[in-house]
């Protein structure tokens, strides 16, 4: 499709393959609008995408556009149709402007969520279908869980040890070898149970299934080495007879073979003892066979025949105990995976059934439940075809994320849509980009782009459309990548080779930009192994770190990158069409992952740069937060010493060595009571007096208030932030300053936003899960990111350094693997198995492993294409050389860029490539650079002058005045001015006047009278007597059924009436508020009505009564004009005590 526009038309299907920057937001929102124009419905629009900060970037800038839409003139407004290629006639611009009133005020309105949001939704909408109580409670990370089921698991063990599945257990620790790579494995289980439950759908056993599954790919002979002592037997044999020929050629070679077979056949019944034969003699370093080859030399010593029958038994030895290994390799892998599906379910098991007991369910639970509703026999049909009722235009962002359950989730819907009435008009519309699929460890599945094309071109007849122009990067930026992966050779550059790449291009051609490739930072393999002698201590000494480390490498790598971030300050970017001096804001640190990231981050704290940071241990491992937990723990248990003693010594309260080792003599043996103690020889300002105050106030206030209101109360009184920075270095304090406010956060988000106890709160803060918490840095955004890849995806930055670029892709952390193969064209997995280490593993194993392989691969590469299409205009690679000698992307970089060095100018005037001719190691100059275009001059005093050019109102610098008084004008103030005689009258009028009025309001309306004395009368008889309530009742239907006020209360006699409206309004500064009893709306006029109970009531008194009340029925007046311009104002007492009724004159008489 040669104009992506098209693409949003509404009146078809389409699948667009967007490239990174090229604007998918706008096309998604372009599409919208256009279903809009087309007379959709909001809420027959659906929109899906994979993560809530996307889809609320998708609402906000829909929103946003309809708005300027909406106050377009109308040059501009046929110019924003004609960019989404609409039609810009009068009908079509009218309904435009009103497209953003619409969308806000829609009864059903656009929903734009998330995969696992809809699938929330959906469950809490058929909740009896789905088997679920709609007040489930969504958990997003289950670390705590995983870890209470494996507790659970374990436990259930040690009380039956001779149950099937403890015995499973110890066959699954055996065959694994240790008990953490077991659990290990069993996590890996856990997390793949969306496969495992796709996998086993339909049967009664899920393990017996999964167990014959994997008997049928691992063939076990019925006779095997271990059973057959015929088939043992006859192997020595052999290796006698194969050891006799050896010795006719006695050389140290053969004697050492002769020595070994000697050894093996001595106690031929463990098979073990024969298969050890097999490396070194028959089989070579290299994995593969090893032949014995003939020779003049060992012709001359076995004669012809000789040699041939040693190669014929070197031959025979050699397949036999191959067939032996592969049966022994098969077995230990069923068994293996037999135990492994037992004790995986067993395990996942009790992970479900504690969130049951809970009332919980995570993002796993809601796509396989969503998936069953909308697949399963027994109410698929009846739940479609409510759904199909309200979706009618399905709209996919970042398809490439897509997991094949996610995707079988869709596939009913879509099914809908393709077999939908010809009438009805309804559209589909997907787009992605395979390149940027980077979440295969969240079961992504690139793969099934090019399926879901497929099926929708083939049965909703879908278009195809590509978009290769970048809205986002330089020309620099976008020729770098088409340098590295366009017509890349697969075979020299496989491992980083994008089979889907097609030469992108700029759309802003004239902007500036460059890339530089910094120096690859050296191992010092001449630096000194010293050792450090005897003990350290770690308090005074920091650890010795060698140069030439990896620690040290990534220390220098970072030292680089700080000092040309300094630099870069205050160059000139493009954002927003304007020309001003980067900040540190715009300036992005990718990592592949955090391993390294708190070197980084400390290089940048070292430099003093401000920055949001990514490292691990900076939350509930931090000082500042076991800090605050000590002093949690201290009010929690008043006699835990350690507590006591770590809050004292911190910043919190500054106490000495000397202060605390007065607390540790004499008696009591406890702290707070010799804290207590000493307070009468102490001053009040002493640390020690403070703190006891403190820890006093504090200590009242536990389980009294919730966590955050007490840890907000430790914060104010112990001037907790001020105190941490002033005690900190400089570049610590933005750490601790995030650590601290993300602290207090917690308290109101652990625990689902519910109110832990304090106990709850110090416990969830202190588990494992908390290492997950991410850091909010302090308010100002004028920060460096430091970022993984992953976290970046979707985000850019005008300056990226792409860091440690050098570093191969991580292994995983097991020599187990659980390996999914779930094919897209499949309705469920394939295979689903435990591969384990390259020596243990049968020819199915092999080749799931090599396809998995295939797959990192693939993502190596789309890891690499994302973190270079964050950059706007400024890209910087740099890395540290691995002890392995494999440069990874840099290597890469540097390789294609050496590869096309001399054609690098050709074609390319435009740019300016320059190398390094020298690689001195000290040189952190980089060591190419490939700019294109001169950026136009700016300086930071421009910057600072386009903020001082603001205009600003002269009211800001004026003096605040004094609020202003505020008049309610209701009738019980009134009533309550006016005089009431005799004990408890006023209490007395009051609560008639209540209730009187809420028996007029109950009448007042549409509902059945049976119906609404039922519902008074149950609300009244918590205060009123029986006799009370239905004189109460009597007079206020009294009043509703006078045929004098049938004018006011006959429903046929008026358009419109609202019971208890309320009424605000401004009469010059002065607020005035108030509740009208009734208002009632007639075709020309408008009646306002307030309802007076006084007892004392009578038609000669009414008059005089009605004067206190002119006042405040002028308020209502003037305030329901406002409302009504146009209509003649009526104002009305209504007496119930005589049923009378006044009419106040409107506008006031002067």
């Amino acid at each position: 499709m040669s104009d992506i526009r098209l693409a949003t038309s509404p009146f078809g299907n389409f699948v667009v393959h967007a490239a990174a920057g090229t604007g998918k937001t706008w096309l998604l929102t372009s599409r919208i609008i256009r279903l809009l124009l087309a007379g959709a419905e909001p809420g027959a629009i659906l929109a899906i995408t994979f993560t809530r900060k996307a889809a609320a970037e998708i609402y906000e800038r829909l929103l946003s556009r309809l708005l300027r839409l909406a106050g377009a003139d109308e040059p501009e407004i046929e110019q924003l149709l004609r960019e989404i290629g609409a039609d810009t006639d009068l009908p079509t611009r009218r309904l435009a402007r009103q497209l953003y009133e619409g969308v806000l005020t829609a009864d059903q309105p656009i929903r734009i969520s998330t995969f696992h949001a809809f699938c929330q939704e959906l469950l809490q909408r058929f909740p009896l279908e789905s088997g679920l109580p709609p007040g489930f409670q969504l958990i997003e990370t289950t670390t705590e869980l995983e870890h209470l089921a494996w507790q659970s698991l374990e436990t259930g063990i040690r009380l039956h040890e001779d149950s099937p599945l403890a015995r499973s257990m110890d066959t699954f620790l055996r065959l694994t070898g240790s008990p953490n790579v077991a659990r290990t494995a069993l996590m890996q289980f856990l997390g793949q149970r969306s496969d495992w439950w796709a996998f086993t759908a339909g049967y009664a056993d899920p393990v017996a299934y999964a167990h014959e599954y994997a008997a049928s790919l691992l063939p076990v002979a019925s006779e095997t080495p271990e059973t057959s002592e015929a088939a043992r037997t006859a192997l020595v044999d052999l290796l006698i007879r194969y050891a006799r020929e050896l010795g006719k050629h006695p050389i140290k070679t053969n004697l050492a073979s002769i020595a070994r077979i000697e050894q093996a056949t001595l106690h031929p019944g463990p098979v073990d003892n024969l298969l050890s034969l097999q490396p070194g003699l028959f089989v070579g370093s290299n994995g593969k066979y090893k032949p014995i080859k003939p020779s003049a030399t060992l012709e001359k010593k076995l004669g012809a025949g000789g040699v041939t029958e040693l190669i014929a038994l070197h031959e025979n030895i050699a397949d036999r105990l191959d067939q032996w290994q592969q049966q022994r390799l098969a077995q230990r892998n069923l068994e293996r995976n037999t135990a492994w599906f037992t004790c995986g379910q067993a395990l996942l098991d009790k992970f479900q059934e504690i969130k049951l007991r809970r009332g919980q369910l995570d993002f796993s639970d809601l796509e396989w439940r969503a998936y069953k509703l909308l697949t399963d026999a027994d109410q698929a049909q009846w739940v479609q075809y409510k759904l199909d009722q309200r979706i009618d235009h399905l709209l996919v962002d970042e398809f490439q994320d897509t997991n094949p359950t996610q995707w079988h989730l869709l596939h009913p819907l879509l099914d809908e849509m393709a077999a939908g009435q010809a009438d009805r008009h309804r559209s589909a519309f997907i787009v992605g980009d395979i390149k940027q699929s980077i979440y295969r460890f969240r079961r992504a599945a690139p793969d099934l782009f090019h399926h879901a094309r497929n099926w929708l071109t083939l049965h909703m007849g879908a278009e195809a459309a590509s978009q290769q122009k970048s809205y986002r990067s330089s020309p620099a930026i976008i020729e770098f990548v088409n340098l590295l992966f366009d017509a890349t050779d697969a075979q020299d550059d496989s491992h980083y080779h994008l089979h889907d790449f097609t030469t992108h291009e700029a759309h802003h051609r004239n902007r500036w930009g460059r890339v530089e490739i910094l120096p690859l930072v050296e191992r010092n393999t001449d630096a000194p192994a010293t050792m450090e002698t005897g003990f350290r201590n770690p308090l005074l000494a920091p650890r010795n770190q060698r140069a030439g480390t990896t620690e040290q490498q990534h220390l220098t790598e970072a030292t680089i990158i700080a000092d040309r971030i300094r630099t870069l300050v205050g160059e000139p970017i493009v954002a927003d069409d304007v020309v001003r001096p980067m900040r540190f804001g715009d300036i992005m640190i990718l990592l592949r992952s955090r391993t390294h990231a708190a070197i980084y981050e400390n290089a940048l704290r070292q430099a003093d740069i401000p920055f949001s940071g990514i490292g691990k241990d900076r939350f509930n491992q931090s000082i500042e937060v076991q800090d605050i937990v000590s002093v949690l723990r201290a009010l929690l248990a008043p006699f835990d010493n350690l507590a006591l003693a770590a809050a004292l010594r911190s910043p919190v309260f500054s106490c000495s060595n000397e202060d605390l080792a007065a607390l540790a003599v004499g008696e009591p043996r406890w702290w707070r009571h010799q804290l207590a103690g000493l307070q009468g020889s102490l001053a009040d300002s002493h640390p020690l007096s403070r703190a006891h105050r403190l820890l006093t106030v504090w200590q009242q206030l536990v389980d009294r208030i919730p966590v955050h209101d007490l840890l907000d109360r430790i914060y104010a009184d112990a001037n907790i932030v001020e105190r941490y920075l002033h005690a900190a270095p400089v570049y610590l304090r933005q750490r601790i300053e995030g650590n601290l406010n993300t602290l207090l956060e917690q308290a109101l988000e652990i625990d689902g936003g519910r109110y832990p106890s304090l106990s709850r709160f110090v416990e969830l803060i202190a588990s494992p899960g908390a290492d997950d918490i991410s850091v909010s840095p302090p308010a100002s955004e004028d920060r460096v990111r430091i970022m993984t890849i992953h976290g970046a995806k979707g985000l850019e930055a005008p300056a990226v350094f792409v860091a440690d670029a050098a570093r191969q892709a991580s292994e995983p952390p097991s020599s187990y693997r659980a390996v999914v193969d779930w094919p897209s064209t499949s309705d469920t997995p394939e295979h689903f198995l435990l591969v384990g280490k390259a020596a243990e593993r049968d020819p199915v194993s092999t080749r799931l492993i090599s396809k998995q392989k295939e797959a990192d691969r693939k993502e190596e590469a789309n890891l690499l294409y994302v973190a270079l299409t964050r950059a706007g205009q400024y890209l910087f690679i740099s890395g540290c050389e691995p002890k392995n000698g494999s440069t990874g992307w840099y290597g890469f970089v540097r390789s294609r860029l050496d590869a096309e060095r001399e054609s690098l100018a050709q074609g390319r005037s435009n740019f300016d490539i320059r190398y390094r001719e020298t690689d001195e190691a000290d040189n952190a100059d980089p060591v190419l650079v490939f700019a294109y275009g001169e950026p136009e001059s700016c300086s930071l005093a421009q910057d600072r002058q386009t903020v001082n050019e603001l205009e600003i109102d002269s009211r800001l610098s004026q003096p605040i005045p004094a609020s202003p008084s505020l008049s309610i004008i209701n009738p019980s103030s009134v009533d309550e001015e006016l005089p009431v005689h005799g004990p408890g009258a006023g209490i007395r009028a009051r609560g008639r006047g209540i209730w009187i009025h809420r028996a007029l309001e109950m009448l007042a309306t549409d509902c059945q009278r049976d119906q609404v004395y039922q519902q008074f009368s149950r609300e009244a008889e918590v205060e009123l007597e029986s006799d009370v309530i239905e004189h109460y009742w009597q007079e206020a239907v009294g009043i509703v059924d006078d045929e004098r006020f049938s004018a006011f209360f006959n429903r046929s006699m008026f358009v419109e009436y609202f019971n208890e409206m309320p009424l605000l309004y401004f009469r010059g500064n002065d607020p005035v508020y108030g509740i009208v009893d009734r208002v009632v709306l007639t075709g020309e006029s408008i009646a306002i009505l307030d309802y007076k109970t006084h007892e004392a009531a009578t038609p000669e008194n009414i008059n005089e009564l009605a004067r206190s009340y002119y006042s405040q029925m002028q308020f209502y007046g003037d305030g329901v004009a406002a409302l009504w311009p146009q209509k003649k104002i009526s104002l009305i007492l209504v007496f119930t005590a005589c049923s009378e009724i006044v009419e106040v004159p409107y506008p006031a008489e002067t």
